[in-house]
């Protein structure tokens, strides 16, 4: 039935064949087509998988599970091999995704990831139900915000999946383990209002750790900067050594800057008061704010969590509604109420750098390096001038978007240009003509841009 000797001979002929005489074109054309083929082959290994599962017959004729059964006489990883035969009994109900894969509409990871909400039966129906949506979307998008979309509508679905208030202080744990020469493994877990501040926190200061490395190994040359895990542990161990000295008696508390995301739903009501700063602004009808963080907590706590939707850290992870309640009564957590775009903030050329009001803004819209392809996170943007600020740009939002140090470097790279469209999005040109549209990790790409243009 099957002529996978075949195939496995012919992939290793093309593995044994030299590629150094190969061209650009031919070499960029192998590397897309052998990840079709190498999603082709994850499939159909997952169907045989999920059959021999189905079946029995490893368990019945060797005592073994079929993931590791098949590791043992192919001499490999069996967490891969499982994942595969998960996958696949999904894809027996799973059935539209299924076709598509098999077509090459989707790939395998898009499978997975569709196959891995399913399994959660608190909304296996109403992912079942949305396949056609999300066979569709991934047409349009790229794969890192086709899967951040998905995740962030699972975690819509099962808001009130495995969370439980009475429950949530006892789920934090740590656990510390002596390893030899001096080791000290730090593991546990925090649920929660611990884990959003504790997380922001820590990576908070692990920024300032790493532009104070940075400026030291530039003033002297010897001083490596860290990697970052690393800065991370050290910001960890920074905080606890500073709170272990905190005078609580005579010191205030600690100022922890926390923000979540909050979509305004409705234009009407408090989140629509007239705007009375620079940090109001009217767009689309709706109201975007950074609110005052000394405003009446009951006001903030009643018009967001009542009137606005599902509350979200600023890299789109979802926070149940009881923990955004609790984090919004403390008076040192900022609110950003948007709209789809994010925060209008525009300062003109009276200020050289964006400021923090406008990086948030800048998060919420970009999401990350827009440059397409990249997945570097917010925190390590840069804000880029489109229109460089020598040149007379302003330090406005719509002429200023997100790019990682390396990609910033290649905007101002001799032949490279970068224009920003009327709807915020961004285009670069290549020295040879081609014309590159950018992404942002949440939000479509408007109709008719595709992620690479030929001149």
């Amino acid at each position: 039935m099957f002529d996978v000797a075949s195939l496995t001979v012919q992939c290793r002929r093309l593995a044994a064949d030299e590629v150094g005489f190969a061209s650009d074109d031919e070499l960029l054309d192998a590397a897309v087509e052998l990840q079709s083929a190498r999603s082709a082959l994850d499939t159909a290994e997952a169907h045989v998988l999920a059959a021999l599962r189905a079946r029995g017959v490893t368990d019945r004729c060797f005592g073994l599970k079929t993931p590791r059964w098949v590791a043992a006489q192919a001499k490999v990883d069996r967490r891969p091999i499982a994942r595969r035969e998960r996958v696949g009994a999904q894809l027996r109900h799973l059935e539209v995704v299924d076709a598509a894969v098999a077509e090459g509409a989707l790939s395998f990871d898009h499978a997975a990831a569709v196959a891995d909400a399913a399994a959660n039966p608190r909304i296996a129906d109403q992912v079942a139900a949305t396949q056609n949506v999300w066979v569709e979307l991934a047409a349009e998008t790229s794969f890192v915000d086709w899967r951040h979309q998905l995740d962030r509508a699972v975690a819509l679905l099962d808001q009130d999946g495995g969370f439980d208030p009475e429950r949530e202080r006892a789920r934090n744990r740590l656990r510390f383990s002596e390893l030899p020469d001096g080791l000290m493994r730090l593991a546990g877990d925090l649920v929660g209002a611990e884990a959003l501040s504790t997380r922001q926190c820590v990576e908070a200061r692990a920024d300032r750790m790493f532009h104070q490395c940075k400026q030291d190994a530039e003033r002297t040359g010897d001083l490596p900067v860290p990697g970052r895990a690393t800065l991370l542990a050290l910001a960890l161990a920074e905080l606890v050594r500073d709170g272990a000295v905190v005078d609580r008696d005579h010191t205030n508390g600690p100022a922890v800057d926390v923000t979540l995301i909050i979509e305004a739903t409705e234009p009407s009501g408090p989140l629509a008061r007239p705007a009375t700063n620079v940090h109001d602004h009217e767009c689309g009808g709706v109201a975007g704010s950074v609110l005052d963080p000394c405003a009446p907590t009951g006001w903030m706590s009643n018009a967001l969590v009542d009137r606005c939707g599902p509350a979200r850290t600023p890299d789109d992870r979802h926070v149940h509604a009881d923990v955004a309640a609790s984090l919004l009564c403390d008076p040192s957590i900022t609110a950003l109420v948007v709209d789809s775009l994010g925060v209008p903030l525009d300062l003109g050329r009276q200020v050289r750098l964006a400021d923090r009001a406008q990086r948030r803004a800048l998060g919420r819209r970009d999401g990350g390096c827009t440059f397409p392809g990249c997945d570097v996170p917010i925190g390590w943007c840069d804000a880029h001038h489109v229109t460089w600020w020598h040149d007379g740009g302003p330090t406005d939002i719509d002429n200023l978007a997100l790019l990682c140090r390396y990609h910033h470097g290649v905007t101002h790279r001799r032949g490279w240009t970068m224009t920003a469209t009327t709807d915020h999005w961004f285009t670069f040109t290549t020295p040879t003509g081609d014309r590159l549209h950018s992404q942002r990790h949440r939000g479509r790409r408007p109709a008719g841009s595709p992620a690479l243009t030929r001149a």
